[in-house]
């Protein structure tokens, strides 16, 4: 099941759910046709027709064929009210090793209703899938409109947190999260390269026509400049080999500091094209790199389909994935008899997994085979150190009458996790045992490395380097290596040009004969440092229209550092500043700008993964206001 199938599924899923709360028979009926002519409402539909209403009188619902799972079956079948089927689901969902109720958690936070209702629907669907992202987004919002700002903002926390417990949702956050940073850690070099060599153009130019002729225009100068730096593109390198020029030039006429900047930008962009680029990839195409594992998840989370598991049964017979959650199905499903055959063999085949020697043991604690659970709980709890485990082996030693076995596995079981073992007791049931969730880190992992050895071309390199320098990232660190070195040693081969910095007035050894320095051109020199060799009566007004200029460029200055991103750096001749704020930036762009992630959100994340962009691209907005007063306060010293 693709994540575009997933999230209309969990929608019909919802709808369905919330359809069998509200709804008389009849409507039920209604719904299912409609929902039928959808491609994956077939489990809607399933599950609709499975609501009470449309049970003869006295016939009690049964788990197999009508519900996807025990869960389903007892939410839908407890009577009393909401609370009550919340809390009954949550039980039975902990004693089949699932951690939340997603599927009644999700239509909970859809059904809305009064401010009341609405606020207890929340509520319980944050207690039933505490790691569910848009469960506590959902409470977060009710909270907010009930005026408890101080709950709300602690449960938009709490979401945002969930995330990284939700495999799906922290998917979604770290796959557009990666490839945002990859956007920006490649643009946001390109533009600083542009406007450091943007800014050289005119000097660099005037010192090219000088090696042909002195007497060469300003705009033959520019257009030869030009078609060099365009040889690269030319030759079918695309625009890294354009940039590949324009570095060579900005780093050929800058000075240390946009030297050590270049240099960082250039780091970054091979960085931000090969291997962020890369795992953005990896993990965006992970829940479908793997038929098997991808088929895996969708049980895991109750979504599967017929053809998920015609493919595990077909895998089943050599991998051990496959057969291992198809035992996790018949279970959940209510199949003791089937499951306890399934587990039977995973255990001859795998004697040392923990997870299937706790699970198959709380079959045989069901079934009353008590010393042989025993004996199961103990092989495991050999391999891992687990509350729940722990707490098994104390419910089978009470019911044997083993009390000093059974204290010792409950202090055990408290001294790895107190919490745990409390929301395990407050079951107050005798038979009840909890199996070990399905781990879902081995999944990940997996999904991972296939989606590693298959991932998607690099459409940023197919796009920028379509030639040799695209081939490796060998290759275009090497590049940029090359050229730094070759503009190094450049230097001082020849006098480059420079501008004063008090009138703009081009300052060029070859063409002025006496030059002082490269920052004051020499009537500059002669009217700052030496004002006696001036007529002061000149001096007066040439100083007015320097004051003149230099406000008349201040206003424009400050405008474009505002409105133009490093341009506040580069003014105040801190390229550093600059880099730092093209990134910035670009930071508060892309995060406020694609704050609903770059792919859509499988209905795990909600509000809580809105909340993380956008705090982020703000937080990255105030950074680009600090670097753009910073810059601005350097010029105006200077």
């Amino acid at each position: 099941m693709t994540t575009k199938h997933r999230t209309r599924f969990w929608l019909y899923m919802a709808t369905a759910m919330i359809l069998a709360n509200a709804l008389p028979a009849s409507a039920i009926d209604e719904a299912t046709a409609l929902a039928a002519s959808a491609p994956d409402a077939v489990a809607a539909a399933t599950i609709m027709a499975g609501a009470e209403e449309n049970l003869p009188h006295g016939e009690s619902a049964q788990p197999v064929r009508r519900y996807r799972s025990e869960v389903e079956r007892v939410w839908f079948e407890t009577e009393g009210g909401t609370a009550a089927r919340g809390a009954r689901a949550k039980v039975v969902a902990m004693s089949m090793g699932m951690e939340d109720v997603d599927s009644a958690a999700r239509a909970l936070v859809a059904e809305g209703g009064t401010p009341d209702e609405a606020l207890a629907n929340a509520k319980l669907a944050a207690r039933l899938a505490p790691n569910l992202p848009i469960a506590r987004a959902g409470l977060a919002r009710e909270l907010w409109r009930q005026g408890s700002y101080g709950e709300a903002a602690e449960q938009a926390v709490a979401g945002v947190g969930a995330i990284f417990r939700n495999f799906e949702a922290a998917a979604w956050l770290f796959g557009s999260l990666l490839v945002m940073i990859a956007v920006v850690l490649t643009v946001a070099p390109l533009v600083f390269i542009v406007s450091v060599a943007v800014s050289v153009y005119a000097r660099a130019s005037h010192d090219l026509g000088d090696l042909f002729t002195k007497a060469m225009p300003s705009f033959s100068r520019a257009a030869l400049l030009g078609a060099l730096l365009l040889i690269p593109l030319a030759l079918g390198e695309g625009i890294m080999g354009l940039m590949l020029a324009l570095f060579g030039l900005a780093f050929l006429y800058g000075d240390a500091r946009h030297r050590i900047a270049l240099t960082l930008a250039v780091v970054l962009l091979v960085v931000g094209l090969y291997p962020v680029a890369y795992t953005a990839s990896t993990v965006l195409i992970a829940l479908d790199s793997d038929p098997v594992a991808a088929a895996t998840l969708a049980v895991v989370q109750g979504v599967e389909s017929e053809r998920d598991i015609a493919l595990l049964e077909e895998a089943s017979e050599t991998e051990f994935l496959a057969e291992h959650i198809l035992a996790v199905r018949e279970r959940r499903q209510g199949h003791v008899e089937t499951a306890i055959e399934r587990y039977a063999a995973l255990v001859e085949s795998h004697p040392r997994n923990a997870e299937v020697l706790t699970n198959y043991a709380n079959l045989l604690f069901s079934n009353g085979d008590d010393k042989d659970a025993v004996e199961y709980y103990e092989r495991s709890a050999a391999l891992i150190d687990s509350p729940r485990l722990m707490f098994n082996l104390s419910q089978a030693n009470a019911r044997l009458f083993k009390i000093e076995e059974f204290e010792a596995a409950l202090r055990s079981a408290q001294a790895i996790d107190a919490d745990a073992v409390a929301e395990l007791s407050r079951v107050g049931d005798a038979e009840f045992v909890a199996d070990l969730a399905f781990p879902l880190t081995t999944l990940g992992t997996r999904l991972l490395t296939t989606a590693r050895a298959n991932r998607m071309s690099n459409v940023a390199i197919d796009g920028l380097m379509p030639g040799w320098l695209g081939a490796r990232w060998m290759n275009l660190a090497g590049s940029f290596a090359l050229i730094a070195i070759g503009a190094i040693m450049l230097r001082g081969r020849f006098d480059r040009a420079s501008s004063c910095t008090r009138c703009g007035k081009r300052i060029c050894g070859r063409c002025d004969g006496t030059v002082w320095n490269s920052e004051t051109c020499n009537p500059c020199y002669h009217l700052f440092h030496r004002p006696e060799t001036t007529d002061a009566t000149l001096r007066v007004t040439r100083l007015s229209e320097l004051q003149k200029r230099d406000s008349r460029l201040g206003h424009v200055m400050t405008i474009a550092s505002l409105l133009v991103p490093g341009a506040a750096g580069l003014f105040a001749r801190r390229p550093d500043l600059a880099f730092s704020g093209i990134l910035f930036c670009g930071f508060a762009a892309v995060f406020l700008g694609w704050h609903d992630g770059i792919v859509p959100d499988p209905l795990a994340v909600g509000n809580a993964g809105a909340l993380a962009f956008i705090t982020a691209g703000s937080l990255s907005a105030i950074a680009y206001l600090v670097v753009v007063g910073r810059g601005l306060m350097i010029r105006r010293s200077l």
